[in-house]
């Protein structure tokens, strides 16, 4: 790749994230300051819930359209009308039955009202993934940069809003409805993207003009989509759960104060995970599917290449983050919030794994060892479950970030043995046994 063809969309994809990045710690801060460590501990709560069941909506579908492009070229635009079908249904599906949750009992009696409001999450998340599957294929990275910037921005300045206006009454449940109204815009704003992209009105990047190809073959249904993407979205509910899930477990198993704190300091540490994200999920991934099938060489070298940037970088954020994450957040949300300092340290160690993980993933996925990856990311779920579930009661928040610890190297360490046994980077052996996916 050309190096000013390289900088450009990732320079571009870096500041939108940034900016996305200041305005989602911009909400978290005054959230966190304006209900305080208890009730913010709560709402973080039922929006984690909310948060790890939204990949049930469209359940792959995202990326299994990124892969049959990278794969057929043209010829996959007999997927697109089964895929947005399957997406607009399993989006319903999947806020109803978060709202049959709500008022079911299977949360917190404080959480009811908040968890059914976060609901419309659902659609605005689908929105965002769809627009961005097509905005990749057609390598708009600054479109990209602005849907991703929309949702965060949005909420920032909603809460903002709402805060000002309701004053010291403002609550949880008032900022789960920022979150909805925003969730809801957004979905409405996407529907002519996703129309255009629907019939095919769309421009592939990296497979010349538009082919005869693209009218051949039998167009799937909702079924066969369904049977192809669900490794993908099996995918995406574990890495949410593990990510996340620690959250929700220690208001249950601690208490909202500890959840608080464990998120405060879980948001410092996200900010540095966009960084992977931008490069490998916003920048690569389709190109990393083409290669694959067509340009192998290339994907090895700029694997080998990433990896070695991304542990030097993550090392360095690890680094900063122990010296200066402590002060960092007492100065930014109050005192009340120093005892984020001690999860925070140990979240620290994280970084590097997450930032070499997010390589060695974008590899499996490319290189069809999706359900391999999702074994992966199912032990590394289990894992920091269990230890939550033993570690909250007698550590609280710190318990839950040395669960997270747990986690990120379990997954760093499983997915460079199966990358390694497939030989895809030594051009060994092929990936047959996932090639059904």
């Amino acid at each position: 790749m050309n190096a000013i063809n390289t900088i450009k969309p990732v320079a571009v994809l870096w500041v939108g994230t940034m900016v996305a990045a200041l305005s989602q710690f911009g909400v978290q801060w005054l959230l966190a300051s304006r209900l305080g460590p208890a009730e913010f501990g709560s709402f973080s709560s039922a929006l984690a819930v909310v948060t790890m069941l939204s990949p049930l909506a469209g359940f792959g579908v995202y990326r299994l359209l990124l892969r049959s492009f990278g794969e057929e070229g043209w010829a996959a635009t007999r997927w697109l009308g089964a895929a947005v079908r399957f997406v607009l249904i399993s989006t319903a599906m999947v806020m109803g039955l978060i709202i049959v949750l709500a008022w079911s009992g299977a949360v917190g009696r404080d959480q009811v009202a908040v968890v059914a409001i976060l609901a419309p999450l659902v659609a605005g998340q689908a929105t965002i993934e769809l627009i961005a599957s097509r905005c990749q294929l057609e390598e708009r990275f600054v479109a990209i940069s602005l849907w991703q910037l929309i949702q965060p921005l949005g909420r920032l300045l909603a809460v903002l809003a709402i805060a000002m206006v309701m004053g010291a009454s403002f609550n949880a449940s008032d900022a789960a409805l920022c979150y909805s109204a925003v969730a809801i815009l957004l979905a409405l704003a996407g529907v002519q993207e996703i129309r255009s992209f629907w019939r095919g009105d769309f421009r592939l990047v990296g497979h010349g003009p538009v082919a005869a190809s693209r009218f051949d073959g039998e167009a799937p249904g909702i079924a066969r989509v369904a049977e192809r993407s669900w490794p993908f979205g099996v995918d995406a509910l574990f890495f949410l759960f593990y990510l996340q899930g620690g959250v929700f477990l220690l208001e249950r198993m601690s208490s909202a104060w500890s959840a608080g704190i464990y998120n405060a300091a879980l948001s410092f540490v996200m900010a540095a995970y966009l960084l992977p994200g931008v490069i490998y999920q916003k920048f690569l991934t389709a190109r990393l599917h083409r290669w694959m099938h067509h340009d192998l060489e290339r994907l090895k070298a700029v694997h080998k290449l990433g990896c070695r940037a991304m542990l030097a970088v993550g090392s360095l954020g690890a680094v900063c983050t122990w010296l200066f994450g402590s002060e960092a957040v007492v100065w930014v949300l109050g005192d009340q919030y120093r005892m984020v300092g001690g999860p925070l340290s140990i979240l620290a160690l994280c970084i590097p794994l997450r930032f070499v993980s997010s390589g060695y993933g974008a590899l499996m996925v490319a290189g069809d060892l999706v359900t391999k990856k999702v074994i992966v990311l199912g032990v590394a779920a289990l894992c920091c479950a269990l230890c939550t579930a033993v570690l909250a009661g007698p550590l609280g928040a710190v318990g839950a970030a040395w669960a997270s610890v747990l986690a990120e190297g379990t997954v760093l360490v499983g997915m460079m043995w199966f990358v390694r046994d497939a030989g895809i980077l030594s051009g060994g052996k092929d990936c047959e046994s996932d090639s059904r996916v």
